[in-house]
């Protein structure tokens, strides 16, 4: 049996704090977590354009306690990395049309705020290094219809020489949005969701599809010069991307259910999800495998005995599970343990640490969770806010 430590984060908070597969929330720092949250909208801070603030949570991992609110900024939070220096960087979308990137002073200081950039379009993803090189991804235009041919646009910056780089590659299906990126020094690795609004390929309304995902690389940020490569491309389906974690071997892994099919809508519909994980090398090269798990929600962990863990929902189940996994045996479960308290998390996408796409320090073989305590449907604005709850275990390593 595992021991679990669950805790509440915040009683209440705006429920656009979980969107995005690719969002980051959860940081430590200097033995700290922070998790970063959205303000409720209301009237005053909401509509055409939103004006809701960030909000900052903490919690000392040395001197215990609980959870505190550490501060309120002006910048609204999507997604956010913090670097080796302890400055906070977060992407602040005021309006689909536009995003601006955000910098605070070194050492976690949220009181002084320096606006780097401004963009076109609010879908998009970041990441940064343990030397502090930033990458920001966002699409060029908001357009959401599909086969309007659109762009990414790409913009880096340079720790070493404290310099900026733009760079941009087009994307002719569409719009992509949902942006996953590993940052090494001037090379990035980068999974590509599209977000696209296609009746003929998702009749029931609101008709937004999310089924194509393309993946994309750079060797030298400062050249600019990416290669794009078309993954999951079929006709139907649908793509639930759930992460992206770097392996040893400089690889990455992507965790996601799909299912895909090119002869009609209705036969894909009657296709059931699959689980998988694919292993995508630095030349883009691909090697998927089946577990054979259904699970919602997944996150992937390395743990210090050299073995991978999968932390998730299993379809239909109350509380999240943990699976060992054989990677020399196609990621087959070896071993499984429930997670005993976490019924209290419901939300459809788990905050974790990340320190190898969005920075901070990882915290070894303990494992920290955190996502709401309801779940909320997409487009249902009837959930304006909700309570986060936070999952603490360490892996059995052991065992």
């Amino acid at each position: 049996m595992i021991d679990v430590t669950v805790e509440c984060v915040v009683d209440e908070i705006g429920a656009t704090t979980l969107h995005g597969w690719n969002s980051a929330r959860l940081f430590k720092y200097d033995n700290v977590l922070y998790f970063a949250a959205n303000e409720i909208q209301t009237p005053e801070n909401s509509g055409d354009v939103w004006r809701d603030h960030g909000v900052i949570f903490r919690r000392d991992l040395s001197a215990g306690g609980s959870w505190e609110q550490m501060a309120v900024i002006d910048p609204r939070v999507y997604t956010s990395c913090i670097d080796h220096l302890g400055r906070f960087w977060t992407v602040s979308p005021r309006h689909f049309n536009y995003v601006t990137l955000w910098r605070s002073e070194p050492g976690m200081d949220l009181d002084t705020w320096t606006r780097c950039y401004d963009g076109t379009c609010a879908y998009l993803g970041t990441g940064v290094d343990a030397a502090g090189n930033h990458l920001l991804i966002h699409t060029e235009d908001c357009n959401h219809m599909p086969r309007f041919p659109n762009a990414m646009i790409c913009v880096f910056y340079d720790a070493a020489a404290d310099s900026w780089r733009k760079s941009r590659f087009e994307m002719p299906e569409g719009r992509f949005g949902y942006v996953g990126i590993i940052v090494r020094g001037r090379k990035a690795l980068v999974v590509l969701q599209s977000t696209q609004l296609d009746p003929a390929v998702e009749p029931n309304e609101p008709h937004y599809n999310w089924r194509l995902v393309k993946l994309a690389r750079c060797d030298d940020l400062m050249e600019g010069q990416w290669t794009v490569q078309p993954w999951l491309m079929r006709t139907f389906g649908q793509t639930k991307l759930w992460d992206m974690v770097e392996a040893a071997d400089g690889s990455i892994l992507v965790a996601y259910k799909h299912r895909g099919g090119d002869e009609s809508y209705e036969a894909t519909q009657e296709t059931p999800f699959a689980f998988y994980i694919s292993r995508i090398s630095p030349d883009l090269s691909v090697e998927t495998f089946e577990p054979g798990i259904d699970v919602e929600s997944a996150r992937m962990f390395l743990g210090s005995d050299g073995r991978w863990y999968l932390a998730g929902r299993a379809t239909g189940a109350e509380r999240l599970h943990l699976w060992r996994l054989d990677e020399a045996d196609g990621f087959k479960v070896t071993a499984n343990w429930d997670l005993p308290g976490t019924e209290r998390l419901k939300g459809g996408l788990l905050h974790t640490l990340r320190p190898d796409r969005v920075g901070g320090d990882g915290d070894g073989d303990t494992i920290h969770l955190v996502t709401s305590d309801r779940t909320r449907v997409a487009f249902d604005d009837t959930c304006d806010r909700f309570a986060m709850v936070h999952a603490r275990f360490d892996l059995p390593t052991s065992s």
